[in-house]
């Protein structure tokens, strides 16, 4: 499974959860196969 995830810190979720966040996707990816693509960014609130 190939899944693509926005990883944003903010509105209480900071970089120190983030990081877990994505250590956990990185473990799950290897115990089952999958391909998770993350990208860090900053919010943008809608113009």
């Amino acid at each position: 499974m190939k899944l693509k995830i926005a990883v944003i810190p903010g509105d209480g979720i900071g970089p120190e959860v983030t990081t877990q966040a994505k250590k956990a996707l990185d473990a799950i990816a290897v115990a089952f196969d999958h391909i998770f693509y993350t990208r860090r960014g900053q919010w943008e609130p809608a113009q």
